[in-house]
């Protein structure tokens, strides 16, 4: 168990530029399939961890991070540099936020992660796409 003080975990975007720390590991992970998450991800869906606002420090530069709100009820990061989508804080709850899964530093984490136990606007076409497709074989070191 880590001391309230000490990182469990630690996290950057791709080139390094917005860097942060979590005192703790993410209360539940989510999937999210939404129309933004899957033009900003470039993927079926985007998945955060969510956390206390508390437990997280962004360690790098504060200008590193543009933020953009595509919607009136959340908030979301990027890299400034490099495009990474960072986190994202729904409006009505102030006290949580979520951080994307990809982000954080495998290597880092002290102790087991959640499994993603939530599906959210599944409606929005991802998961059709999802539906009877045949999972490849893993190739390389999974890096893209």
């Amino acid at each position: 168990m880590t001391s309230p003080t000490s990182p469990a975990l630690t996290g950057s975007c791709m080139c390094g530029h917005v860097k942060y720390t979590s005192t703790t590991l993410p209360t539940h992970l989510t999937s999210c399939y939404c129309k933004t998450c899957r033009r900003l991800s470039g993927a079926p869906f985007l998945t955060f961890g969510d956390f206390p606002v508390t437990a997280l420090t962004f360690t790098s530069n504060p200008s590193s991070r543009m933020f953009t709100s595509y919607s009136g009820i959340a908030v979301r990061s990027h890299c400034r540099e490099c495009g990474s989508p960072i986190s994202m804080q729904y409006k009505c709850e102030p006290e949580t936020i979520g951080i994307t899964v990809g982000s954080i530093e495998e290597e880092s984490v002290r102790g087991p992660l959640p499994r993603v136990t939530s599906h959210i606007f599944v409606e929005g076409g991802g998961e059709g796409r999802l539906k009877g497709g045949e999972r490849g074989e893993e190739k390389g070191d999974g890096e893209g």
